[in-house]
C-alpha cells in the first residue's frame, strides 16, 4: 500500500509480512522524505526509522538537480563536484579516495586521476578519441573511442561498423599487478605494456546489425546464422587448431509465436524441449535428450498464483531410499507474504558442507547411500537481513547485522559474541567485508572492487593470495593466483578476452584456451590445451552445458552425449550435490550457480560485485545504488527461485532469464487506453500561452504527412515524427531549436495528438505506454546506463533529470497523465503511465494487423498496467520516412 502527500508523491510505502497465516502481521513502513522541489532527500526502511541516526539514504541536490552529496548508511557518503557543463569533475568518498576527472571541449573523459588515502595522485585512466583526419574516416573512427588505457592494459579499437559497432579491437596487458599511472606520451603509456603478442579480436554483423561472427584472439571462429524473421537458428565454432569443417553448437532453433525457443538440437546431438503454460507463457516443462533414449535432464515447474516457484522436480533422476528415508529429485518452496523464502526442501550429499567449500564429488551413477532429504529454514529481520538458517541435521547458522545499517557478520562456530563494534571494524567506511573468513582478508581498490584475497596468511613466511585487475566498465579481465608450497612458488594466470580465457600455469609451462560460446539455451566451451592435454583428457574437447530457469549448469555433456557431471544447488547457490565420471575432467567445471564463475575462493564472480552463496548476501554494496531496494547487501530480495541476478546490479525474473522475453503478468497489456471526456476542457483550461502557441502551430507548420496513425510535421529546420494510437504513443524524431520560444515539443505533440485522435475517431483516449524510440541524447543515456530497468530510481532520474524525461514530463501535464515506470531496452524508454486522476474508464483495444487498424473492444477493469517492451507486436505496420532520433 502506499501513501501520497498532497503533491502525488509516495512518502511511505506500507507492507505486511507474515510467514504463517495464523501468525500475526508484522506492519513495515518504509518512509520517503522530499524537498519542496519533490527530490527525495531521505529514505528510511522499516527497520531503521526510529532506531538509527541517521536514513538508510540521505540526498543533497544541487540548484541545477544534480546529485552533490550521497549517505547510505551501507555503501557510506559519496560527494559530486561537477563543473559548469554538468560533468562530475571531482568525486570523494568515505574512504578518503578522491576521483579527478578531466574533459575534453566536447565533455568526453580524457584521463581519470584517483588518489588514495597516503598514496600519490596517479592517473588510473587515459581515453583518446578518433579526429577528423582521413585515416580516422577510413576505419570509421572519427570522434569514437580509440585506445582506452584502463587497469588491465591498453584497449584499441581499430575498426568500427558503419552503425558505430566495434568491428576489430585489440588488448594489451601491463606487465606489473600493480596500478598504473598512466604519463601523458603515448610512447611511455606503450613501454608499461607487456612485451609480446597482443590479443586481436574480430566481429562481423549482417545488414541489420545482427552478430554474424566472432573471431576471438586466438583464431577460433563463431559463425552465425538467422532466419528471415532475424531469429537465432544455428551456432558453429571453426576451432583455430583444426583444418575440419566448422563444427555445428545449435541447430534447428524453433520459436512459438510469442518468439519464445520451444526446442533446439545441440551440436552433441541433444534435444531440449521447453513447454509453456498457455496463460502467462510460464516455462513448465525443461527436458534435454538424445532422441530414442531416456531424457538426462527432465524439469518440472510449478508456480503459485504470483509466479513464484512451488516446486521443482527432475523426473529424469531415479527415487531413492536411505536409512529407510524416501530421497525424491524434488525440490519444494515456501514463501511470506513479501514473497522472501522462507522454507526449501531438497537432496544433498552426505556429508554435506555449509561454507565456501564445494561437498565431495560422488561418482556417476549416483549412490543412493549418500545422498539424503534435507530441509532448510530461513528468518529474516525487517529489512530482509538473515538472522538463522536452521538446516536439518547441522549447527544453526546465525548472522548479526548492525543496528545502524544493514552490514552483517557470520557468528562463529564457537559461539563468540559479535559486538557493534565489531560490525564496524568488519568493513571499510565504504561497506566493503574485510575478511571472507577468519584470516582471509579482503583488499578494495578504489572503485570498491575487490582487488586481493588473501587465501593462506603466514607469519614471517610470503601469503597466498588471488589478484583480480579490472578494465573499462569494471569487469574482470584477469585473474592472477600466487601459492607458496615448501620451495616452490606457484603462478596461475587467467585472462579474459572476448569469446577467449588464456589459462597459463607458469610452474608447469602450460597454457591452456577456453572457448566459450552461448547457443541457444546452452553453453558451450572448448578446451584446447597448446602442448599435450592431462593424461585421460581430450584436447579440443567440446563441453555442452544445459542450465535450468536460473541459468545454473545442471548437467554438463561432451561431444558424444556422454555425462561430464552433474549438480544441484541450495537455493540461494551453494552446491547441494554434484556427480561425475572423473575428479580430472570435473576440476575444469568453473561456471556453476547461475552460470557465473566461481573463484577459488567459494565467492561467485557476478561482473560487478562477488557474492557469497552460504552467506547469502554480496561481500559489497550495490554499486547502482537502491535499485532492488534500500538493503544494498540482498541478493534478490532472499527470493532466489523467482529471480536471478544478471550482473550483480539488480534482479531479473528467472523466466525472462529462460529466453530473455516474457515473464508473467505480460499479457495482454500495451492496448489499454483510458478515457477523459473531459480533455478538450483540460486543453482549454492550459491558458491564453498555450493556446497561442497551438494557434502557432497551426498557422506556421507546412501541411502533416499523414499515413494510418504516424504524422510527419515540419517547421522551417525543426522536424516531428511520432505516431499515435489510442493506447501507445511512439515518440521517434523530434528535432527542435533550443532558442525558439513560439512553441515546444509539449505542444506538437498535443497538435499531432489532436490531429490524428479526430482523424481516426478516438480523441480523448490516452495511451498506457509513451514510447521513446532510439534516444540518442547522450545525457539522458549516461545518466541511465548503470540504473535498473524498471525501478523506483530509473523513474525518478529519467523523469526529472534528463532532457528527454523532463519533454515527456511537461506533455503527460498537458494530458493529465504520470508516469508510474520506466523501462529500458537499449536505447528505447518504454513510460508506463496511468491517469493523474485514477477515475477514467479504461478500454481495451483490438489490432488487425492485416488492415493495419484498431478497434475497440468492452471496457475493461484493469488495476495494473504493466507493459511487454516488444512494442511493435501491438502496433499496426507503419512507414518510417526519415532516421530515427530524439
Amino acid at each position: 500500500m502506499t501513501v501520497t502527500d498532497a503533491r502525488g508523491l509516495a512518502v511511505r510505502e506500507v507492507a505486511y509480512c507474515r510467514q504463517q497465516v495464523e501468525q500475526p502481521v508484522d506492519t513495515r513502513i518504509t518512509r520517503q522524505v522530499f524537498d519542496p522541489a519533490a527530490r527525495l532527500v531521505a529514505h528510511w526502511d522499516p527497520r531503521l526509522w526510529g532506531n538509527a541516526p541517521a536514513p538508510n539514504l540521505a540526498t543533497i541536490f544541487s540548484l541545477s538537480e544534480q546529485t552533490l552529496f550521497r549517505d547510505s548508511v551501507d555503501a557510506g557518503w559519496l560527494l559530486n563536484l561537477p563543473n559548469d557543463a554538468q560533468s562530475v569533475l571531482c568525486r570523494w568518498d568515505s574512504r578518503g579516495t578522491w576521483h579527478q576527472s578531466e574533459f575534453d571541449p566536447l565533455q568526453r573523459p580524457v584521463a581519470l586521476g584517483e588518489k588514495l588515502v597516503n598514496e600519490p595522485l596517479r592517473v588510473i585512466e587515459r581515453l583518446t578519441y578518433g579526429t577528423a583526419s582521413l585515416e580516422s574516416a577510413s576505419h570509421n573512427q572519427c570522434g569514437q573511442l580509440i585506445r582506452h588505457d584502463d587497469g588491465a592494459g591498453s584497449q584499441h579499437v581499430n575498426e568500427f561498423a558503419v552503425h558505430g559497432a566495434i568491428l576489430v579491437e585489440t588488448r594489451q596487458f601491463l606487465g606489473s599487478l600493480d596500478t598504473p599511472d598512466w604519463p601523458l606520451d603515448v610512447q611511455l603509456r606503450d613501454s608499461l605494456l607487456e612485451v609480446g603478442e597482443a590479443f586481436v579480436s574480430t566481429r562481423g554483423y549482417t545488414a541489420t546489425g545482427d552478430p554474424q561472427s566472432l573471431t576471438d584472439a586466438k583464431g577460433n571462429q563463431r559463425k552465425f546464422a538467422y532466419s528471415v524473421s532475424g531469429q537465432l537458428q544455428e551456432t558453429r565454432l571453426q576451432p583455430a587448431s583444426t583444418e575440419q569443417e566448422p563444427r555445428p553448437l545449435v541447430s534447428d532453433i524453433h520459436y512459438n509465436a510469442a518468439g519464445q525457443i520451444v526446442s533446439e538440437t545441440a551440436g552433441n546431438g541433444v534435444l531440449t524441449r521447453v513447454l509453456y503454460a498457455a496463460d502467462d507463457g510460464s516455462p513448465m516443462q525443461l527436458v534435454s535428450a538424445v532422441p530414442g533414449s531416456p531424457p538426462l535432464q527432465d524439469l518440472h515447474y510449478r508456480y503459485d498464483p504470483v509466479g513464484n516457484i512451488l516446486h521443482l522436480e527432475d523426473k529424469a533422476q531415479p527415487v531413492v531410499f536411505f536409512k529407510n528415508q524416501r530421497v525424491e529429485p524434488i525440490n519444494r518452496y515456501r514463501y511470506d507474504s513479501l514473497y522472501q523464502l522462507v522454507e526449501a526442501s531438497g537432496r544433498q550429499v552426505m556429508p554435506a558442507t555449509y561454507g565456501p567449500a564445494l561437498p565431495a564429488m560422488l561418482p556417476t551413477p549416483l549412490d543412493p547411500n549418500q545422498l539424503t532429504h534435507y530441509t532448510q529454514t530461513f528468518n529474516y529481520d525487517a529489512a530482509g537481513n538473515l538472522l538463522t538458517r536452521r538446516h536439518c541435521g547441522a549447527p544453526t547458522f546465525s548472522m548479526k547485522t548492525s543496528g545502524t545499517s544493514n552490514r552483517s557478520l557470520a557468528l562463529q562456530a564457537d559461539g563468540e559474541r559479535i559486538e557493534e563494534e565489531d560490525i564496524v571494524n568488519g568493513f571499510d567506511p565504504c561497506g566493503n567485508q574485510r575478511q571472507l573468513q577468519r584470516g582471509q582478508y579482503l583488499r578494495w581498490d578504489g572503485r570498491q572492487q575487490l582487488s586481493e584475497v588473501t587465501m593462506v596468511k603466514r607469519e614471517g613466511g610470503p601469503d597466498d593470495h588471488e589478484r583480480y585487475i579490472y578494465g573499462p566498465r569494471g569487469q574482470r579481465l584477469r585473474k592472477v593466483r600466487i601459492t607458496h608450497t615448501g620451495r616452490r612458488t606457484l603462478h596461475a594466470d587467467t585472462r579474459y578476452l572476448p569469446g577467449l580465457e588464456i589459462h597459463l600455469d607458469a610452474t608447469h609451462g602450460e597454457e591452456r584456451h577456453v572457448i566459450s560460446a552461448d547457443a541457444g539455451r546452452s553453453r558451450i566451451r572448448m578446451m584446447h590445451w597448446v602442448e599435450h592435454p592431462p593424461k585421460d583428457v581430450m584436447n579440443d574437447q567440446l563441453r555442452f552445458s544445459f542450465c535450468d530457469l536460473l541459468g545454473s549448469c545442471t548437467l554438463e555433456l561432451d561431444e558424444n552425449a556422454r555425462l561430464l557431471n552433474q549438480e544441484g544447488f541450495y537455493p540461494f547457490g551453494g552446491t547441494a550435490w554434484w556427480a561425475g565420471n572423473s575428479a580430472l575432467e570435473a576440476k575444469y567445471k568453473v561456471r556453476r550457480y547461475s552460470g557465473k564463475e566461481r573463484d577459488a575462493t567459494g565467492l561467485y564472480y557476478y561482473g560487478h560485485r562477488y557474492y557469497a552463496p552460504w552467506l547469502q548476501r554480496w561481500m559489497s554494496p550495490d554499486p547502482a545504488g537502491n535499485v532492488d531496494g534500500l538493503n544494498r547487501y540482498l541478493m534478490v530480495k532472499n527470493n532466489p527461485l523467482t529471480f536471478y541476478d544478471a550482473n550483480g546490479l539488480g534482479r531479473t525474473s528467472s523466466a525472462e532469464n529462460s529466453d530473455k522475453l516474457t515473464t508473467k503478468n505480460q499479457k495482454d497489456v500495451l492496448n489499454i487506453s483510458y478515457l477523459d471526456q473531459e480533455l478538450q476542457a483540460r486543453f482549454d483550461a492550459l491558458g491564453d500561452e498555450s493556446t497561442k502557441r497551438f494557434t502557432f502551430i497551426e498557422q506556421n507548420f507546412a501541411e502533416s504527412e499523414i499515413n494510418d496513425y504516424e504524422i510527419d510535421t515540419e517547421y522551417r529546420d525543426d522536424g516531428f515524427t511520432n505516431s499515435y494510437l489510442p493506447y501507445i504513443w511512439t515518440f521517434s524524431n523530434n528535432e527542435r531549436n533550443d532558442t525558439r520560444k513560439d512553441y515546444y515539443a509539449n505542444d506538437v505533440a498535443r497538435y499531432q495528438y489532436t490531429t490524428i485522435s479526430r482523424e481516426k475517431e478516438f480523441f480523448g483516449h490516452l495511451p498506457s505506454l509513451i514510447k521513446r524510440e532510439n534516444v540518442t541524447n547522450e545525457e539522458t543515456i549516461e545518466k541511465t546506463d548503470k540504473l535498473k530497468s524498471d525501478s523506483a530510481e530509473m523513474l525518478s532520474v529519467f523523469m526529472s533529470k534528463t532532457q528527454n524525461g523532463k519533454s515527456t514530463a511537461r506533455i503527460l501535464n498537458d494530458f493529465g497523465l504520470r508516469a508510474v515506470n520506466v523501462k529500458k531496452i537499449g536505447r528505447d524508454f518504454y513510460i508506463n503511465v496511468k491517469p493523474v486522476s485514477g477515475e477514467l474508464e479504461q478500454y481495451r483495444w483490438k489490432l488487425d494487423p492485416s488492415k493495419g487498424t484498431v478497434s475497440i473492444e468492452e471496457p475493461e477493469n484493469i488495476q495494473s498496467t504493466e507493459f511487454n517492451a516488444v512494442a511493435s507486436e501491438y502496433s499496426p505496420p507503419m512507414k518510417r520516412r526519415r532516421l530515427s532520433k530524439n
